[in-house]
């Protein structure tokens, strides 16, 4: 069973994640991550989740730039322009910040009780910018695990911390439904009632 994901900003959205996910997305902002922390772990309670504990993953938008103080003004640029030609808004925080300062952001976090940020890169180059210098930070911080040379391609479950696999719920769910093999009505009461039928018409 892959692992499922859930995008959550309102109560009713924390119950549902709460009940179906693995992973739930929560968008920093109006409220703060310990504070969305707090909700999910609420919402846990709410509806009884039993089992392992909903892993909490923060999106992120992320400008990166140096620490000269250019990073703002590239920014507000960068912004103006897009507002203008899509009218884009950002449902989450925007980090503009340096290198280093997100590095020490996203470690706040860690310490706030998340699990791990998604991040979605302003541009181009924040996507190599993330890789070759941030993510070196977080490992050498013990947030991020370096990679495991002898682990080509673990598993996104594994990834994530959530083995061992669970039995498949869907599987489950097919072999109960009328009409599937294993089903009660299709291995008794409608292939004895056709068979009985036919009797009566012989006779």
């Amino acid at each position: 069973q892959p692992p499922v994901f859930a995008l959550a900003q309102t109560e009713e959205s924390f119950d549902f994640a709460a009940r179906q996910a693995d992973v739930v997305f929560v968008t920093p902002g109006r409220s703060t991550v310990a504070e969305l922390v707090a909700a999910i772990r609420e919402a846990e309670q709410r509806v009884g989740r039993t089992g392992e504990p909903l892993r909490i993953v923060a999106d992120l938008e992320i400008f990166l730039g140096d620490e000269d103080g250019s990073t703002e003004e590239h920014f507000r640029a960068l912004d103006e322009r897009v507002r203008v030609d899509s009218g884009y808004r950002s449902d989450t925080r925007v980090v503009v910040r340096s290198n280093v300062t997100t590095a020490e952001l996203i470690a706040k976090y860690a310490d706030a009780g998340l699990d791990g940020v998604r991040v979605r890169p302003l541009t181009h180059g924040d996507v190599a910018e993330f890789v070759d210098r941030v993510r070196p930070m977080l490992e050498a911080r013990g947030i991020v695990a370096p990679p495991n040379p002898r682990e080509k391609s673990p598993s996104l479950r594994k990834t994530l911390g959530l083995v061992p696999r669970p039995a498949n719920r869907f599987a489950a769910s097919h072999a109960e439904r009328p009409g599937t093999r294993g089903g009660s009505v299709n291995s008794g009461s409608v292939n004895g009632g056709s068979a009985n039928a036919r009797k009566a018409q012989r006779a």
